[in-house]
């Protein structure tokens, strides 16, 4: 069969989407790739590197399935972190995950891959040093992005065994690089020498660039069918915030950080005030409940596709900061 299009994406003018987008177009320069955007998406960025738009209704099925049907592979980026009402949170995360299933299960016969990009936060933090990740049945997510995300992603998991479809799910932990703006505030701290830690022991966590996560997400997608197709992956290091820190700072050409310790309760209440009074809501009280979590998972899928993270965290932050490399990514 001919598709008319290789890629049809959704989420493209995010973060991650964009640099999916940017990994299939230096990797498959020929690749066809139509972006599903709203009315109201800046599509700037997708139109100076050439790709095709179309502007659909998300919550109308019939403006997609068009383009869906015509798609060798389908990829569903869209993820809603930061809303002020529950509702949005499931409109986003729950009910489009549902619209997008249902086009692919309607056109299993031509789309030949479905890519849902899922979340750590659907697993929840890390509870046992040999914790999975990647489990369907005890998933305790402790944010309203989590949940409602563990909404969406679970409307998958009865066809994951149909030997008929190519449903591939990931589940990445904090994911940063370029254009990324929620871990950039972190580096921003390391690169002015301070490193604002919250609480007095030390939680692990791990971070993924979005040039990795591309490659593996795409990797994935194009490969035979796995066993267990939910997956996820990581950077190789597992970090506590004082040591992302030290390694963003190392970046920068600092040796040395001014550390700020700020207690439990006094962090949640500066998260409080911001989400009153603030303009950047990323500073929140779920954020800062995440950050006193364990999310040092050890598993990481890199292997099962045989690849390797190209980026540790030093050179991620370089690569995203264009630190003596110009011309990298």
């Amino acid at each position: 069969m001919k598709w008319d299009y290789d890629y049809c994406i959704t989420g493209a003018t995010g973060f991650v989407g964009s640099n999916i987008v940017d990994e299939i177009l230096e990797t498959e320069p020929e690749a066809r790739i139509l972006c599903l955007v709203r009315k109201s998406s800046d599509i700037t960025y997708l139109h100076s590197r050439g790709v095709k738009t179309a502007v659909v209704d998300f919550s109308d099925p019939l403006t997609m399935e068009g383009p869906v049907s015509k798609s060798r592979y389908l990829l569903h980026l869209v993820g809603l972190t930061q809303a002020r009402r529950d509702e949005m949170f499931r409109k986003v995360n729950r009910d489009l995950a549902e619209i997008m299933l249902s086009l692919y299960l309607k056109h299993r016969k031509t789309v030949k891959g479905y890519l849902f990009m899922s979340s750590l936060a659907v697993a929840g933090p890390r509870r046992a040093s040999h914790a999975d990740p990647c489990i369907r049945s005890g998933c305790r997510p402790v944010s309203r992005y989590g949940i409602s995300k563990l909404e969406g992603e679970s409307l998958l998991w009865p066809w994951l065994d149909d030997p008929s479809l190519h449903i591939v799910i990931v589940r990445p932990p904090a994911v940063y690089g370029p254009r990324d703006k929620d871990m950039k505030i972190t580096f921003e701290w390391a690169r002015r020498g301070i490193a604002p830690v919250i609480g007095w022991k030390p939680k692990k966590v791990t971070l993924i660039h979005a040039r990795d996560l591309a490659r593996f997400s795409l990797t994935a997608l194009k490969s035979p069918p796995q066993k267990d197709p939910i997956f996820h992956v990581h950077g190789g290091e597992a970090l506590t915030q004082m040591e992302i820190y030290r390694e963003a700072a190392a970046a920068f050409g600092r040796r040395r950080l001014f550390t700020v310790h700020v207690p439990y309760w006094a962090a949640l209440f500066v998260a409080w005030l911001n989400e009153l009074c603030g303009k950047n809501k990323i500073l929140n009280r779920e954020k800062v409940r995440e950050i006193n979590e364990d999310w040092g998972y050890e598993r990481n899928d890199f292997e099962r596709m045989g690849l390797k993270p190209r980026y540790s965290l030093r050179e991620g932050v370089s690569d995203t900061y264009r630190i003596n490399n110009p011309c990298r990514g």
